[in-house]
């Protein structure tokens, strides 16, 4: 059986565009702690604002079967639960709409990156932090 893509208006199809590759929707992870489960709920919540779909229209037994393709994504595929600088930690391009400012996620991801690389070369000059 196809996986179609969830985001409204995309059509991708995994029998037809073998090209992409399809993620599932990120579930609410209940059993590793609160902030894993304050994380998981907010990534989801941001990850259905993004592709334009609602709780009430993707509900818990639809959402199961639900697929984002890589097409979404900067690097065609998501970033972990715990990236959440990652620009994709939630499905960003081509949502046919332009409610997503991309510029904000990338920016703070690369000033994340800077701030490691800084403490990283402090490090290694044997300062510590």
């Amino acid at each position: 059986m196809p996986v179609l893509c969830a985001v409204y208006g995309c059509g991708h199809n995994s029998k037809r565009d073998k090209g992409y590759s399809y993620h599932r929707i990120p579930k609410m992870i209940e059993s590793q702690g609160e902030k894993t489960r304050l994380l998981s709920e907010e990534r989801r919540r941001v990850w259905l604002a993004n592709i334009n779909r609602s709780l009430a229209d993707l509900t818990p037994s639809k959402s199961t079967f639900s697929r984002v393709c890589s097409l979404h994504f900067i690097s065609g595929k998501p970033a972990s639960l715990y990236s959440f600088t990652d620009p994709d930690w939630a499905p960003t391009q081509h949502l046919g709409h332009n409610k997503v400012d991309i510029t904000l996620g990338v920016a703070r991801s690369v000033r994340a990156a800077e701030r490691n690389n800084k403490r990283i070369k402090i490090e290694e000059d044997g300062y510590s932090i």
